[in-house]
């Protein structure tokens, strides 16, 4: 297939640039599934017929460039900083190995082979660079590739409880190894199915489509349960994290130990992430959830008490969670959501009301303002804070509600109870409903991102245009 190789070969141990090995298993993993425009965006980067992938050492920051560019670049004028490129289609006459010159004293010689890919597609070579020893000291230290196939290669654990307990991390680096080249965090949480694999996989997706994989780290933790409706797996000295009632969605106890919270292990791994012995230029960190995931993200940005002990700001992406904590009693009229994110086929039953207040129906739905659904009632991690201080942390933390167009049907574990129902009929209505809330009458800044032609597919959602500045914004 001429044009699909666009990789750069042996660069992660010169300049920490993706091997030919990852860049193929991301077009062949996700070539299939990419949505709409993410699969434009991927098809013009991995099949464009005339152009290359070339590196900035200083810069870390990958560029399509044309091949007959890189070829002149190579052939006749020296590289201020160097770049490495490849496989590319072979250029016209081109037999051999090819001379360059790297930038700085003496002009230093270096030579790049190009070479068959067995890897590759027939009309793609290797491009290798062979650089002295003193260049790469000039470059700095390089890093490994990441991490990037949701399997036990990808996964470390991180140690609980004095190191008595243990849950199981996806990372496309090490937690523990210092790391400079990392500048951005992705915390991604999976949906009711605990399948942390598939979403570390959509969160590598991800990170690839913006440009990120060099320089983020994206982590996918595993709430593991067993009981209660869940049947994990549990390797030896693992938490078995709650599956019902004060679940691992909104902060629940740690099964035989009241004292340890999934929402504790949240806490570890951002303060991993925030160490700057191991992660000195990072910058930002995003947590992101979707489905289950989401209404984790949702309590867990109002009721985390490290968000202003760490040294990195945190930001917080919910995507289509079936409810939301709400921080008083009232609750959302019709009118607080949009004619299209109601239920299909509904007809309005007149004038619009006031958006918010008491719930109407609150003696026959009892429970609709316990916790996780509202602020009675608290246990675990939450039970930490005052109701008063839950609210002012809501209020005062940045989080973006990204919603799903087409989530206006009762899929993929939808919750159909009474407190759920009393935040609105669909996932959009409520998710719409609940950023008006606090926004208009608690004063917050948060901001809602629509995510067209997407329903309740954590994939379509992360991949999106609309998604990727917002899980991997530029540095301030």
């Amino acid at each position: 297939m001429p044009g699909k190789c666009i990789y750069a070969l042996d660069s992660d141990r010169v300049f920490g640039g993706i091997n030919l090995a990852l860049l193929e298993r991301l077009s062949q993993e996700y070539r299939e599934s990419l949505t709409r425009n993410s699969l434009v965006r991927a098809t013009q980067q991995l099949r464009s017929p005339d152009r290359a992938a070339s590196i900035s050492p200083k810069s870390g920051k990958w560029k399509l460039r044309p091949i007959a560019m890189l070829q002149k670049l190579i052939d006749t004028k020296p590289a201020r900083d160097g770049f490495v490129a490849g496989p590319v289609r072979k250029p016209a006459g081109l037999d051999g190995n090819i001379a360059g010159r790297a930038g700085g004293p003496g002009r230093r010689k270096l030579t790049m082979e190009i070479d068959r890919s067995a890897t590759a597609s027939p009309a793609c070579y290797k491009v290798r660079m062979r650089i002295p020893a003193f260049l790469l000291l000039v470059c700095g230290v390089a890093h490994a590739a990441p991490c990037v196939s949701g399997t036990a290669a990808c996964t470390e654990w991180v140690t609980l409880n004095g190191g008595l307990s243990r849950s199981l991390v996806y990372r496309t680096y090490s937690l523990d190894a210092k790391n400079e080249s990392i500048t951005r965090a992705m915390v991604m949480v999976h949906g009711a199915s605990r399948d942390a694999d598939n979403y570390f996989r959509t969160a590598v997706a991800s990170a690839f489509l913006a440009g990120a994989l060099e320089n983020t780290i994206v982590v996918a933790p595993r709430f593991a349960s067993k009981g209660g409706g869940c049947n994990d797996a549990l390797a030896e000295n693992e938490v078995n994290w709650p599956c019902s009632g004060d679940s691992w969605r909104s902060g629940g106890a740690a099964a035989g130990n009241p004292k340890l919270t999934s929402y504790d292990l949240t806490d570890e791994i951002l303060r991993k992430l925030a160490d700057q012995k191991v992660f000195p230029n990072l910058q930002q960190i995003v947590l992101a959830g979707h489905s289950a995931g989401g209404q984790f993200v949702n309590r867990y940005q109002m009721s985390n008490l490290i968000h202003e002990k760490l040294r990195v700001p945190v930001s917080y992406v919910v995507s289509n969670p079936s409810s939301y904590g709400y921080p008083e009693s009232v609750r959302p009229r019709e009118s607080a959501y949009s004619l299209a994110a109601r239920t299909p086929g509904y007809v309005p039953a007149g004038a619009a009301a006031e958006a918010f207040g008491p719930f109407r129906d609150g003696q026959a739905c009892t429970t609709f303002d316990k916790w996780p659904y509202g602020m009675m009632e608290r246990s675990g991690y939450s039970a930490r804070s005052s109701d008063e201080q839950l609210k002012k942390q809501l209020v005062s933390r940045p989080a973006v509600y990204l919603l799903g167009e087409l989530d206006i049907l009762p899929l993929g574990g939808f919750d159909g109870s009474c407190p759920a129902m009393a935040q609105g009929p669909t996932r959009l209505a409520r998710g719409e409903a609940f950023a008006k809330y606090v926004n208009e009458k608690l004063g917050a800044h948060h901001i809602v991102t629509e995510v067209h032609l997407c329903g309740h597919n954590g994939r379509c959602m992360f991949t999106s245009e609309e998604a990727l500045p917002i899980l991997f914004p530029k540095p301030r």
